[in-house]
């Protein structure tokens, strides 16, 4: 799978997952906090993400 296609697997799962972390805090069964880990979660994952991409294409530019 290309770094492209994981980002934009990541941006929909981000979407679905606020969504639903929107719809619990709206109810009541969720906080802001839960809300808050979340996102610096998220931006660890995106950001390793695009670190694994950039050595990828580093040791493949290498070996040609």
């Amino acid at each position: 799978m290309s770094v492209i296609r994981l980002l934009l697997l990541l941006v929909k799962v981000e979407r679905e997952t606020i969504d639903k972390l929107d719809e619990l805090v709206c109810e009541g069964r969720g906080d802001d906090q839960y809300k808050q880990l979340f996102a610096t979660v998220y931006v660890l994952l995106a950001a390793t993400i695009l670190h694994a991409g950039s050595l990828y294409f580093f040791f493949s530019a290498m070996h040609h």
